[in-house]
């Protein structure tokens, strides 16, 4: 059974950190640095309309005895409910842990959520998640309509455009360069985020759906 629960609401001897999302009106808390990665690759995702952090409570039975766990990350995209557990590797693959997973596996499924483990292979593949942190500095940076139409349709007609081609457009400035990395950011333009992010990254129009580079996790 699944239950909803207070999310934390001050630091305490797990929680290190606090991550700003955009996509809430309201910080979340992580337990790890391999978690606070996780928020960021999320954070990026168009998919992702929101997640937090240990805000449910997942009651399973093993064998004769009930017991409780708090799931690390809660995700929601339009279509679906996501348990992301994150762990590093070398505890993912253990003995104890994959009985674990096998059993409360089961509930969650049971409960219509999909139930994910994530470890440092996905969050930190690179240069995927240098990309994202560079990209993130600018998820805030306001873009004025204008600007934002001009850059799609800059986009839209010039077919294997690059991000050096678009801030040349742009005045070829500090700025520019800063407004490119926004509409990245913000979704209004994509880029391939397996490859390395420099001038000669190609740019397209962001998917409508809402899909770009989903796969990281869910």
């Amino acid at each position: 059974m699944i239950c909803l629960r207070e999310p934390p609401k001050r630091r305490s001897n797990r929680l290190i950190g606090k991550f700003p999302t955009v996509k809430l009106e309201y910080s979340v808390w992580y337990e790890s640095e391999l978690e606070h990665d996780a928020l960021k690759v999320l954070e990026s995702i168009p998919a992702v309309l929101h997640f937090e952090t240990q805000t449910i409570q997942v009651n399973y039975l093993d064998g004769t005895t009930w017991r409780k766990y708090t799931p690390d990350i809660l995700v929601t995209t339009d279509s679906e409910k996501v348990i992301l557990e994150v762990k590093p590797e070398s505890i993912a693959e253990t003995p104890e842990f994959q009985h674990f997973y096998r059993i409360v596996s089961k509930t969650i499924n049971a409960e219509g959520y999909k139930f994910r483990v994530i470890t440092e292979k996905h969050i930190r593949k690179q240069p995927s998640l240098n990309n994202i942190k560079k990209l993130l500095r600018y998820r805030r940076l306001d873009i004025p309509i204008d600007v934002r139409c001009s850059i799609k349709d800059w986009v839209r007609t010039n077919s294997n455009t690059t991000i050096g081609s678009l801030v040349h457009n742009l005045n070829n400035s500090p700025e520019a360069r800063a407004l490119a990395y926004g509409a990245i950011v913000q979704h209004i333009i994509t880029i391939d985020i397996d490859n390395p992010l420099d001038d000669s990254s190609k740019l397209s129009l962001t998917n409508p759906e809402g899909n770009n580079h989903v796969s990281f996790f869910i």
